[in-house]
């Protein structure tokens, strides 16, 4: 499993910096639950990315315990998505969200989050 760079985005701006999917899946810290993921699929079929909390229920003010489902996005060939942020449901022990992906061929992934205003 690869670690991901998150990559702050800036006034400036910045130039994404997508990575090869790994194979064994990725992973990136999740601190404050602001963190996004962009995945771009070049390959001719579409590929499945699969975010999986770490609990299954949590405590939401006005509603109780709520069930979390996994997150489940389908990446059309061709297509590049969007996708989080994360809630802290998400992180493992280590803070980290884990990435899965039914194929790697052709797919590059990158961790984003905003930078602080200032």
């Amino acid at each position: 499993m690869a670690e991901l760079i998150i990559n702050e985005i800036v006034e400036a701006g910045i130039v994404d910096t997508l990575v090869a999917a790994d194979v064994a899946g990725d992973e990136f810290v999740n601190e404050d639950g602001d963190v996004f993921i962009v995945v771009a699929n070049a390959d001719s079929g579409a590929h499945i990315v699969t975010i999986n909390p770490t609990q299954s229920t949590t405590f939401s003010p006005g509603f109780g315990t709520v069930d979390r489902d996994p997150i489940v996005v389908s990446v059309a060939a061709a297509e590049t998505k969007f996708i989080g942020p994360f809630p802290q449901i998400f992180n493992d022990i280590n803070g980290k969200v884990q990435v899965a992906y039914d194929g790697i061929t052709d797919v590059t992934v990158g961790a984003f989050k905003l930078a602080s205003a200032r």
